[in-house]
């Protein structure tokens, strides 16, 4: 993380002082604590309160009105009014392969994650769209390892989730032995199989998430983008 951090850090440490840095008060915490950087910029700490109780997203959970509370405070430093903030708020969709809904097929809803590689990107997404009353949630999920811990995601996996489709790879592998008994799963090497097997156990309500929470490496993907563009193509395959 110290490593990944001082990576990011690049973004804010060359600013001038007429800059303004939008940020988290934990991430702000951190800067400071970095040596050679000096914050002579303006700093805004923003935080979800900073949004209306009554603006609708049309991208879900808390993550994401994080980063809207993040967005308003930049827009604000560019001189926007908050009438013209929060109706781009409102009316923006979000991007492809983020929480990006597709709409609904077979009458369960669709939602692409696959640019959640990583544990924790994939538990925010299983948050912001199962429920853990209802368990309605099929999961797709599995890739190549990035010796993440894997606990926590397996815990919320568990709570959430009704079915979990694994795509094979060496990540895979380790989840499924934190998965408890009580998970049903079954696993298939190709996307394709995968997205069947999710709607073949779908009713309606369900909800369908593509989380992968590992990286694309594999023979069946060139990259992450290509992995996005094969099963956007198997959910469209699947009204026909």
């Amino acid at each position: 993380m110290d490593a990944y951090f001082a990576d990011k850090a690049n973004i804010f440490k060359y600013q001038d002082e007429s800059g303004v840095l939008v940020t988290l008060p934990d991430v702000f915490d951190r800067a400071k604590k970095m040596t050679g950087v000096t914050l002579g910029q303006e700093v805004v700490l923003a935080d979800e309160s900073l949004l209306p109780e009554d603006l609708l997203l049309s991208m879900p959970g808390k993550h994401n009105r994080l980063n809207a509370a993040l967005a308003y405070e930049a827009l604000k430093a560019t001189s926007l009014t908050d009438e013209e903030i929060f109706h781009g708020l409102a009316s923006f969709p979000g991007v492809p392969g983020r929480l990006e809904y597709l709409g609904e097929r077979r009458d369960v809803k669709v939602y692409n994650d696959n640019n959640a590689t990583t544990p924790q990107a994939t538990i925010e997404g299983i948050k912001a769209v199962g429920n853990e009353d209802d368990k309605n949630l099929i999961l797709i999920v599995g890739g190549s390892d990035k010796d993440i811990e894997l606990s926590e995601l397996a815990k919320t996996i568990a709570l959430y989730a009704k079915h979990v489709v694994l795509y094979s790879g060496t990540g895979t592998e380790k989840l499924k032995s934190l998965l408890p008994e009580s998970v049903e799963t079954e696993e298939f090497e190709k996307i394709d199989e995968c997205v069947a097997a999710a709607f073949a156990v779908g009713l309606p309500g369900d909800v369908l998430l593509f989380s992968p929470a590992f990286a694309s490496f594999g023979k069946h993907y060139k990259n992450e983008y290509d992995r996005n563009d094969q099963f956007v193509a198997c959910v469209n395959a699947a009204d026909t």
